[in-house]
Protein backbone atom coordinates (compact mmCIF):
# COMPACT_ATOMS: atom_id res chain seq x y z
CA UNK A 1 0.00 0.00 0.00
CA UNK A 2 1.49 3.38 -0.84
CA UNK A 3 0.94 6.37 1.15
CA UNK A 4 -0.14 9.75 -0.18
CA UNK A 5 2.09 11.34 -1.93
CA UNK A 6 2.15 15.04 -0.71
CA UNK A 7 5.10 16.99 -2.36
CA UNK A 8 6.03 17.31 -5.83
CA UNK A 9 9.31 17.46 -7.33
CA UNK A 10 9.36 18.36 -11.28
CA UNK A 11 12.20 18.00 -13.60
CA UNK A 12 12.52 19.67 -17.03
CA UNK A 13 13.12 17.16 -19.56
CA UNK A 14 13.02 19.12 -22.44
CA UNK A 15 16.23 18.66 -25.02
CA UNK A 16 17.52 21.69 -23.10
CA UNK A 17 17.34 20.46 -19.93
CA UNK A 18 18.70 16.81 -20.96
CA UNK A 19 21.53 18.09 -22.62
CA UNK A 20 22.27 20.24 -19.67
CA UNK A 21 22.26 16.70 -17.77
CA UNK A 22 18.49 16.88 -16.23
CA UNK A 23 18.36 12.59 -17.18
CA UNK A 24 20.68 11.69 -14.46
CA UNK A 25 19.01 14.56 -12.00
CA UNK A 26 15.76 12.79 -12.66
CA UNK A 27 17.12 9.27 -12.44
CA UNK A 28 19.11 10.11 -9.42
CA UNK A 29 15.89 11.65 -7.80
CA UNK A 30 14.04 8.37 -9.07
CA UNK A 31 15.80 5.92 -7.32
CA UNK A 32 16.53 7.88 -4.14
CA UNK A 33 12.64 7.97 -3.90
CA UNK A 34 12.03 4.79 -4.80
CA UNK A 35 14.88 2.81 -2.53
CA UNK A 36 13.74 4.50 0.32
CA UNK A 37 9.96 5.03 -0.49
CA UNK A 38 9.85 8.99 0.36
CA UNK A 39 6.19 10.41 0.10
CA UNK A 40 7.11 12.57 -2.46
CA UNK A 41 5.92 12.84 -6.08
CA UNK A 42 8.54 12.66 -9.03
CA UNK A 43 7.33 14.20 -12.13
CA UNK A 44 8.57 14.79 -15.83
CA UNK A 45 7.73 18.07 -17.63
CA UNK A 46 8.54 20.15 -20.56
CA UNK A 47 10.32 23.18 -21.05
CA UNK A 48 9.54 26.12 -18.79
CA UNK A 49 11.24 27.97 -21.27
CA UNK A 50 14.70 29.31 -18.99
CA UNK A 51 16.91 26.73 -20.76
CA UNK A 52 19.43 29.14 -19.61
CA UNK A 53 18.87 27.66 -16.04
CA UNK A 54 18.91 24.25 -17.29
CA UNK A 55 18.65 21.69 -15.27
CA UNK A 56 15.59 22.80 -13.91
CA UNK A 57 13.98 21.55 -11.08
CA UNK A 58 10.78 22.85 -9.08
CA UNK A 59 9.52 21.66 -5.70
CA UNK A 60 5.48 22.26 -5.39
CA UNK A 61 2.75 21.03 -3.89
CA UNK A 62 0.88 20.34 -0.76
CA UNK A 63 -0.86 23.84 -1.16
CA UNK A 64 1.92 25.93 -0.94
CA UNK A 65 3.42 28.02 -3.88
CA UNK A 66 5.87 26.50 -5.74
CA UNK A 67 9.85 27.31 -6.01
CA UNK A 68 12.03 26.53 -9.37
CA UNK A 69 15.70 26.02 -8.79
CA UNK A 70 17.96 26.19 -11.96
CA UNK A 71 21.26 24.65 -12.87
CA UNK A 72 21.09 22.12 -10.39
CA UNK A 73 23.32 19.08 -10.09
CA UNK A 74 22.87 15.49 -8.77
CA UNK A 75 24.09 16.26 -5.44
CA UNK A 76 22.30 19.96 -5.44
CA UNK A 77 19.49 17.88 -6.50
CA UNK A 78 19.37 15.49 -3.47
CA UNK A 79 19.70 18.41 -1.45
CA UNK A 80 16.65 20.15 -2.76
CA UNK A 81 14.60 16.52 -2.08
CA UNK A 82 15.98 16.47 1.60
CA UNK A 83 15.10 19.99 2.62
CA UNK A 84 12.81 21.20 0.64
CA UNK A 85 10.56 18.63 -0.57
CA UNK A 86 10.75 16.71 2.84
CA UNK A 87 11.51 19.19 5.13
CA UNK A 88 9.85 22.15 4.00
CA UNK A 89 13.06 24.45 3.90
CA UNK A 90 13.85 26.12 0.39
CA UNK A 91 17.49 25.93 -0.69
CA UNK A 92 17.94 29.34 -1.03
CA UNK A 93 21.48 29.58 -2.99
CA UNK A 94 19.75 27.51 -5.75
CA UNK A 95 16.53 29.45 -6.06
CA UNK A 96 15.71 30.72 -9.72
CA UNK A 97 12.28 31.76 -9.22
CA UNK A 98 8.99 31.62 -6.70
CA UNK A 99 5.66 31.16 -7.99
CA UNK A 100 3.86 34.21 -7.59
CA UNK A 101 6.53 36.69 -6.87
CA UNK A 102 7.54 39.22 -9.94
CA UNK A 103 9.51 37.77 -12.23
CA UNK A 104 11.21 40.09 -15.03
CA UNK A 105 11.00 37.18 -17.90
CA UNK A 106 7.87 35.81 -17.20
CA UNK A 107 5.48 38.63 -15.97
CA UNK A 108 5.39 39.60 -19.91
CA UNK A 109 4.40 36.60 -21.63
CA UNK A 110 1.01 35.61 -22.39
CA UNK A 111 1.40 32.11 -23.25
CA UNK A 112 -1.48 30.32 -25.43
CA UNK A 113 -0.03 27.43 -26.99
CA UNK A 114 2.67 26.89 -24.91
CA UNK A 115 0.92 27.63 -21.36
CA UNK A 116 1.07 23.63 -20.06
CA UNK A 117 4.87 23.73 -20.78
CA UNK A 118 6.69 22.83 -17.51
CA UNK A 119 3.57 21.87 -16.05
CA UNK A 120 2.67 18.46 -17.22
CA UNK A 121 4.28 15.50 -18.15
CA UNK A 122 4.68 15.80 -22.21
CA UNK A 123 4.63 11.67 -22.63
CA UNK A 124 1.55 11.54 -20.62
CA UNK A 125 -1.87 11.99 -22.08
CA UNK A 126 -3.54 12.19 -19.00
CA UNK A 127 -1.28 15.07 -17.27
CA UNK A 128 -2.67 16.54 -20.83
CA UNK A 129 -6.60 15.49 -20.47
CA UNK A 130 -6.20 16.79 -16.80
CA UNK A 131 -5.29 19.86 -17.73
CA UNK A 132 -8.06 20.60 -20.38
CA UNK A 133 -6.12 19.07 -23.72
CA UNK A 134 -8.39 17.62 -25.96
CA UNK A 135 -11.41 19.47 -25.24
CA UNK A 136 -12.21 21.35 -28.60
CA UNK A 137 -11.48 17.79 -30.20
CA UNK A 138 -13.98 16.54 -28.43
CA UNK A 139 -16.79 19.81 -29.07
CA UNK A 140 -16.00 18.93 -33.15
CA UNK A 141 -16.41 15.07 -32.54
CA UNK A 142 -19.57 15.27 -30.07
CA UNK A 143 -21.43 18.39 -30.85
CA UNK A 144 -20.22 20.67 -33.41
CA UNK A 145 -21.12 20.37 -37.11
CA UNK A 146 -19.24 21.04 -40.11
CA UNK A 147 -20.41 24.51 -40.87
CA UNK A 148 -19.48 25.30 -36.64
CA UNK A 149 -15.58 23.64 -37.13
CA UNK A 150 -15.32 26.18 -40.38
CA UNK A 151 -17.04 29.05 -38.95
CA UNK A 152 -14.30 28.74 -36.11
CA UNK A 153 -11.57 28.14 -37.80
CA UNK A 154 -12.40 31.36 -39.60
CA UNK A 155 -13.17 33.42 -36.46
CA UNK A 156 -9.39 32.23 -35.62
CA UNK A 157 -7.29 33.58 -38.52
CA UNK A 158 -5.78 31.11 -39.07
CA UNK A 159 -3.83 30.88 -42.27
CA UNK A 160 -1.67 28.60 -44.37
CA UNK A 161 2.06 28.35 -44.16
CA UNK A 162 2.25 28.60 -47.77
CA UNK A 163 3.76 31.67 -49.34
CA UNK A 164 0.37 33.25 -49.70
CA UNK A 165 -0.82 32.62 -46.18
CA UNK A 166 -4.41 31.43 -47.85
CA UNK A 167 -7.30 31.93 -45.06
CA UNK A 168 -7.52 27.88 -43.38
CA UNK A 169 -11.29 28.55 -43.16
CA UNK A 170 -12.06 29.97 -46.26
CA UNK A 171 -9.75 27.21 -48.01
CA UNK A 172 -12.06 24.81 -45.56
CA UNK A 173 -15.19 26.26 -46.59
CA UNK A 174 -14.87 25.63 -50.41
CA UNK A 175 -13.92 22.62 -50.31
CA UNK A 176 -16.73 21.42 -48.58
CA UNK A 177 -18.72 23.30 -51.15
CA UNK A 178 -16.77 21.50 -54.25
CA UNK A 179 -18.97 18.39 -55.62
CA UNK A 180 -17.32 14.60 -55.17
CA UNK A 181 -15.78 12.76 -52.53
CA UNK A 182 -12.95 12.14 -51.12
CA UNK A 183 -11.52 15.91 -50.95
CA UNK A 184 -8.53 16.66 -50.65
CA UNK A 185 -7.22 19.61 -48.70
Amino acid sequence: MSRKRERVVSVGLGSCGVAAGAREVYDHLQRIITDENLPVCLRRVGCVGMCYHEPLLEVGGDGRSAVTYGRVTVEDAERILREHALKGRPVEDLVVRREGEADPFFDRQQRIVLRNCGHIDPENVDDYLQAGGYQALESVLTSASPEDVIAEVKASGLRGRGGAGFPTGRKWQLTRRAPGSPKYV
